[in-house]
């Protein structure tokens, strides 16, 4: 196994989250499983479930058919790492194995729901195999351990059964969702919809409610003042005071902690003194204040009324712990019997809690005439819980059709005056579908963050939708609580295309958070500097509650490493696709660059758009792979291919933009169909250099499609493009003591060709001195393309080297220079002898010492405002 990667979003091999492999098969590349003695028979008598696998053929048992034929072992992991994952637990099923290039290696892609287990199943698979292969090793016996390994990693990362209840709703309806630490903290929804849970308690519950709730006394207090029905209580801080309560009140009593939960230290059906004292002892010794609740004891049976968001949305009837007597078996049978039921488990994990048989449980045996060992007549139900809580084993009975109007009444009325928008309502009744006046029922208890899983799986009756009716409480009904995204992605352009739709939506009033190649900034405020165009940086943003609309540069390498950092975007804008960085990452031809930036195209849903440039034949061949719609783009003149290509979009009524001339003048257009949405000069857009800078003028076009794809009108379009001066280091206009100075990025070659272009547009005959450095990761062709380029595009040249692993210094810019310094056609390279400064600035400032007023300098460097920093004079930014 040479890599594992987690990508957690949309990548280049599955719109799902997967586990990604890269293995070396070595020898193995010759000898696919048919050729390997016995190989088959031994995978599928150590993993029996591989059996059902389908694989390509869409039929079970297509796997195996795989296995007899012959197939290779990196597929064959790929099964096996599913298949442990399922029988820990799991139901991932989907993976692929494809060749990585070079021969015997291989990428396996497998889907996961938890990714420590992923990871896990994915070494585990590989030792398998190996095993396997081997013909030797104990593969049953591995097999199982792996699999225990695995499904005590899921129980450890699993989240508890009422978030997840929550959660499982969230995904039915598209809510995005981040598990904020390794418990039950979860953030919902992204930017000004975001909203937080914690197992019951959301980020809307109450403070104030959820203290008065834990305070047993409080809570009693305010629903007697408020009318509700509550049984008579006095609090107790000595075993005194508790004798005294409960004799004041009446046997029978209960008592227990003021501050308790879960039933813990709770003592039921107290009828003299000896148990009152003995029950005040337990409830304070569960109690943080050791202090009690003396309570007169209600007949009835046990409810439990859940409302939300002020609305009875499920009511459960709690049976206490117990077992039924068959004549044969002992009590610690029947519990042990009980216990081997599937849905229980221990704590709150499963359905149900185990029962135990600990001091409670053998005191409420006793009062029953019983112990452990004595064996119950037929059909004799055996009580071995005080109360009837799920946490000490007990069972529901989902009564929620049958709740009388006037109780539901009672029990919202309760969570209000509390103040309490998730609550948990005990009632005691003799029948729930009754008035409480007419029973005698009454409100024992009120709690916040109550449980779910009597609601969600009741031991009898239908399942209630309460995680649903919580997430309709946070976001509304159908709501989805997210907010529009674009993603921008393309070889060059991307910074200067995000921060120009950026500050279109900003001016159209929308709180606009952005991700680029050198910041986080949300509505403004600059949250993290340096290179956040990842997923990493994607998901801070979009958790940062200040923002309305995202727009997010997406870069290759984030893409390769870890997906996207959202499930979907709406927008989806491709400036480019040049060969850079080709020779990274296994990526090695230009179309697979494409495929890797066409992820974003992949995530438009039906809902949303492509933005993609028509000039570019493989940004356009990515338009059948949005789901949603596509809006095209072209600086081209009528007749050329991509303006063909947008002509012909318009006429079918798609969105498009172009540029068109009127009076002699060019202007930006945007058209759907025939309607035109925004005409505005290139003269006014002060980026395009008065269209000059041809590269800004497709940037704006893009950003101005994308902004009416997100719903922003033409005129704000038209004052963003208007008051948008610069983009800091992206072809930004500069004059120094008599000099002008393009300052640009221009890292590769498409880059280094467009500011020829705009350098022949706006030189007049003025000598061109050059500033260029490439990044250290390039491959050495392109180094000597860019240099050969460089050579015909300056008269002066200065060359710079960021630092670059593994080779000694000068070497890398050595091949720009000598492919810059080449004669071509006889005659001798523009440039000369290009000169050789490793720091970009000394660079930028030795060419600014040796021009002259009247000069155009091009410095193409990473670290702009540094190098301004280093000239003489202060730079004055400035735009045509």
């Amino acid at each position: 196994m040479l890599r594992t990667r987690v990508l957690h979003g949309p990548n280049r091999w599955s719109r799902l989250p997967v586990i990604h492999l890269r293995v070396d098969l070595g020898a193995l590349e010759e000898l696919p499983t048919n050729l390997i003695a016995g190989f088959g028979q031994r995978l599928m008598e150590t993993l029996p479930g591989l059996a059902r696998h389908s694989c390509s053929t869409g039929r079970a048992g297509g796997f195996a058919t795989r296995i007899a034929e012959g197939t290779w072992m990196g597929h064959v992991v790929e099964h096996v790492a599913l298949e442990l994952q399922r029988a820990a637990g799991g139901s991932s099923s989907r993976g692929k194995t494809r060749a990585a290039g070079p021969a015997g290696v291989y990428d396996i892609i497998f889907a996961f729901e938890d990714e420590a287990v992923g990871r896990a199943a994915g070494a585990a698979a590989v030792d398998l195999v190996n095993g396997l292969i081997d013909g030797d090793a104990p593969a049953p016996d591995a097999a199982e351990q792996a699999v225990s390994s695995l499904r005590a990693l899921m129980v450890r990362g699993r989240l508890g059964q009422s978030t997840q209840a929550i959660i499982d709703v969230a995904n039915r309806r598209h809510i995005p969702w981040t598990r904020l630490n390794e418990r039950n903290l979860v953030q919902l929804g992204w930017g000004v919809h975001t909203r937080r849970i914690r197992a019951t308690v959301t980020s809307e519950t109450s403070l104030i409610g959820a203290e008065m709730a834990r305070d047993k006394d409080e809570a009693a207090a305010t629903l007697e003042r408020a009318g509700l029905p509550t049984p008579g209580w006095r609090l107790a801080a000595t075993v005194a005071d508790a004798l005294s309560h409960a004799r004041a009140l009446g046997y029978p009593v209960v008592i227990k902690p003021v501050d308790g939960h879960h039933g813990r230290g709770v003592t039921l059906d107290i009828t003299d003194d000896d148990n009152a004292a003995a029950g005040f002892e337990r409830a304070v010794a569960a109690s943080r204040r050791r202090q009690a609740i003396v309570q007169r004891q209600v007949t009835g049976r046990d409810h439990r009324l859940l409302v939300v968001g002020g609305r009875l949305v499920a009511c459960a009837e709690r049976v206490p712990a117990g077992v039924v007597g068959d004549g044969r078996a002992t009590i610690a049978a029947l519990v042990d019997r009980e216990n081997a039921d599937p849905r229980r488990g221990q704590g709150h994990a499963l359905e149900l809690t185990e029962i135990r048989i600990d001091a409670a449980a053998q005191a409420v045996l006793a009062a029953q005439g019983l112990t452990q060992d004595d064996v119950p007549a037929e059909g004799r139900k055996v009580q071995l819980a005080p109360g009837a809580n799920l946490s000490t084993g007990g069972t529901s009975i989902d009564r929620t059709d049958a709740v009388h109007p006037s109780v539901a009444a009672m029990a919202e009325l309760a969570a209000r005056v509390v103040g309490l928008d998730v609550a948990g309502i005990d009632l005691i009744t003799t029948d729930i579908g009754r008035p409480l006046a007419d029973t005698g029922g009454a409100i024992i208890e009120l709690n916040a963050g109550p449980g779910f899983r009597m609601h969600t799986r009741p031991t009898v009756g239908r399942g209630r939708n309460v995680g649903g009716a919580v997430l309709d409480h946070l976001f509304g009904p159908g709501s989805e609580g997210r907010i529009p995204i674009a993603a921008v992605t393309g070889s060059n352009g991307k910074t200067t295309t995000v921060r120009l739709l950026a500050h279109i939506l900003e001016t159209a009033g929308r709180a606009t958070g952005m991700t680029t190649t050198e910041a986080i900034v949300a509505a403004g405020l600059v949250l993290k500097t340096g290179d956040m165009a990842g997923p990493a940086s994607a998901r801070l943003l979009l958790r940062t509650p200040t923002i309305e609309v995202a727009v997010l540069e997406v870069a290759r390498g984030g893409i390769l490493r870890d997906g996207l950092g959202y499930d979907y975007n709406d927008v989806a804008v491709v400036t480019n696709v040049t060969g850079d960085h080709l020779g990274l990452d296994g990526i090695t031809t230009i179309k697979q660059l494409a495929d890797v930036k066409a992820v974003i195209v992949d995530a438009v849903p039906r809902t949303g758009t492509a933005v993609l440039n028509a000039d570019d034949s493989l940004v356009l061949a990515m338009a059948p792979r949005s789901r949603g719609s596509v809006a095209l783009t072209t600086t081209q003149p009528t007749g050329e291919p991509g303006r063909t290509a947008v002509d012909r979009h318009l006429a079918g009524g798609g969105l498009g933009g172009l540029i068109e001339s009127a009076e002699g003048a060019e202007q930006a257009v945007v058209r759907r169909g025939t309607e035109v949405l925004l005409m505005i000069g290139l003269a006014d857009i002060p980026i395009t250099w008065r269209g000059a800078a041809r590269m800004h003028v497709a940037n704006a076009l893009a950003a101005a499609c994308a902004a009416v794809c997100l719903g922003v009108d033409g005129a704000d379009i038209s004052q963003g493009l208007r008051s948008f001066a610069s983009s800091p280091g992206r072809v930004e206009r500069h004059v120094v003591d008599g000099r002008e100075i393009v300052l640009d990025y221009g890292h590769n070659i498409a880059a280094l060709r467009s500011i020829g272009d705009l350098v022949a547009r706006i030189a007049n005959g003025r000598r061109v001195i050059g500033v260029v450095s490439m990044p250290g990761d390039r491959r050495d062709e392109d180094r000597v393309t860019f240099g050969a380029l460089a050579g015909t595009l300056f008269d002066r040249l200065y060359v710079a080297e960021p630092a670059v692993r593994g080779r000694p210094m000068g070497e890398a810019a050595g091949l720009l220079i000598d492919a810059a310094a080449q004669t071509r056609d006889g005659r001798p390279s523009r440039c000369g002898q290009p000169v050789f400064i490793a720091d970009e600035a000394a660079a930028a400032h030795a060419a600014f010492a040796n021009s002259e007023p009247g000069d155009l300098l091009v410095f193409c460097v990473a670290n702009g405002p540094r190098a301004m920093a280093m000239l003489p004079g202060p730079g004055t930014p400035t735009s045509r």
